[in-house]
């Protein structure tokens, strides 16, 4: 069998000069028609060799790292909470580089896109995962709910460009994740930026139109099973499969939140088993080995628990990480069986009936906030509450659950719609309801302290103040940006609420 010898640049020179001398040998002995002939093919041959030397140098150069070129000031597995932009004086965000980090490997990255822009908190909550799989982990700090969609797009797209020609970023895959408003920004972003390879979305969806048929990237969603926009997430994964965009939906028995890190974990390992099978790295063995054997562990157990529901949906999401890497014909032929049984459909059914009362109810609560006062809402949480406590039905105890997380988020946006309208004392009003159905949350307490510092009411303002630092708020510089506290800024108590927070932190 021969070899096949590869030259490189230098050495093609070599050869072609030996050629060029062999030329000029006989340049010398031959008719002088031929001597013109020879002197002419010699100077095309030089030609195309410089040509050929100057292509090879410059494609040479173009795949060696650039490591002088990338940002080296930032240590490796270190949360840096505010990186500014080149250039931009606005945008910001925390920044993560893994344990392996360095300047001459391409590391994949994952731009966290949060609700209220505080690019850190997942990169804390997640940052083992970083050094685990070898990620770059960046969360911007402008994208926050109340913007648009295109203006929140946009500051995650300048992050992207920045980081880009800062650290040592494979090209192919940049991948984002938000959650709630982030998570629909999180789905914009996929959809307009052509960089951008895959997304993870936490709690909320994207809107999927015939417009998604041509595009490439995977969509990984993350729901707990008591979050208000549960059914939404399952609407949205079923809507998904007549599109061609590979995608996945993930649970967790939890509320509206950052998902916990096994979540997180096991998206990025579909982000990972996803490349592997579009070959744009090399199969990890065993990681997928690793998948394999825990995700067999846990169809065992629900196998054991007859959670026929559940047991398919394992199945699915095995098949779909897989696919390509394992064989997955015994997966596909245990889903078939699953999906055939009476056991399984009337789950289905009783899961599709359980979704429609609860919007239902979502419709008729919606109704109520204008129509009902605080001793009536008193009564029904009350007895919602009982229901979630006492309801031996997994399902209908899940349905108020998230009944409750959903009149919450109503509260919030009738509460912030009558401020934004300078209505106060309707805002009064529907926070008082909001104080009522979500107690623990500090957003009401913060607002009421709003809401009396514009109707110059300064002892109720700085009470409810105090009321929301008890229940954990704790943004400073929310606190001295907002105008709705220009009423009471100067008193003494303010600055002590202020300084308070400051030295909490």
């Amino acid at each position: 069998m021969k070899v096949r010898k590869f030259v490189g640049v230098d050495e093609r020179v070599r050869i072609h000069i030996s050629q060029l001398k062999f030329c000029a040998y006989f340049y010398i002995r031959i008719h002088p028609v031929m001597k013109k002939i020879i002197f002419a093919c010699a100077c095309i041959l030089f030609i195309a060799c410089r040509h050929e030397t100057k292509i090879n140098h410059a494609q040479e150069q173009e795949s060696q790292p650039q490591e002088d070129s990338y940002d080296t000031s930032f240590r490796n597995n270190v949360v840096y909470p505010a990186v500014r932009c080149s250039g931009s004086n606005e945008v910001t965000y925390a920044l993560l580089l893994p344990d392996d980090y360095d300047t001459i490997s391409r590391f994949p990255v994952i731009f966290f896109i949060d609700a209220h822009a505080d690019g850190a908190l997942p990169l804390e909550k997640y940052k083992t995962l970083a050094s685990h799989y070898g990620y770059i982990f960046i969360g911007n700090n402008n994208s926050k709910n109340g913007n648009s969609l295109e203006a929140n797009a946009a500051f995650v797209d300048a992050t992207i460009k920045d980081a880009v020609k800062r650290f040592s970023i494979n090209k192919n895959r940049i991948y984002v994740s938000g959650f709630s408003g982030g998570s629909r920004v999180a789905g914009y972003v996929v959809q307009n930026n052509i960089l951008v390879k895959g997304a993870i979305a936490c709690g909320a969806g994207m809107a999927v139109s015939v417009n998604l048929a041509g595009k490439q990237f995977i969509y990984i969603g993350i729901a707990g099973n008591e979050d208000f926009n549960y059914t939404e997430m399952k609407r949205q994964d079923a809507d998904l499969n007549g599109t061609g965009i590979r995608h996945e939906l993930l649970t967790f028995d939890g509320k509206h939140e950052w998902c916990p890190a096994e979540q997180m974990s096991e998206a990025i390992t579909g982000l990972e088993m996803d490349a592997m099978k579009t070959h744009v790295i090399p199969v990890k063995q065993q990681l997928v080995d690793d998948f394999v054997l825990k995700s067999e562990a846990k169809t065992v157990m629900l196998e054991k628990l007859q959670r026929k529901f559940e047991l398919f949906h394992q199945l699915r999401k095995m098949i779909n990480f897989l696919d390509g890497l394992y064989d997955i014909s015994k997966y596909r032929q245990q889903a078939m069986a699953i999906e055939s049984t009476e056991a399984y459909m009337q789950e289905v059914k009783a899961k599709e009936d359980a979704e429609t009362k609860e919007a239902a109810l979502k419709d008729q609560y919606v109704k109520m906030f204008s129509e009902k006062d605080e001793n009536w809402w008193s009564n029904e949480i009350l007895s919602i509450n009982k229901q979630i406590i006492t309801n031996k039905n997994k399902e209908e105890a899940l349905i108020q659950k998230r009944i409750l997380s959903y009149l919450s988020l109503a509260a919030f946006s009738y509460s912030n719609n009558a401020m934004n309208q300078n209505n106060f004392d309707a805002a009064i009003r529907y926070l008082n309801v909001y104080k009522i159905i979500d107690p623990p949350n500090s957003e009401h307490s913060y607002m009421l302290a709003e809401a009396y510092s514009e109707k110059q009411d300064a002892e109720k303002s700085i009470s409810f103040l105090k009321d929301a630092v008890k229940l954990g708020f704790k943004d400073s510089a929310r606190l001295e940006g907002d105008a709705h506290f220009n009423p009471v800024t100067n008193l003494p108590a303010f600055s002590l609420i202020v300084n308070e927070i400051k030295s909490a932190k």
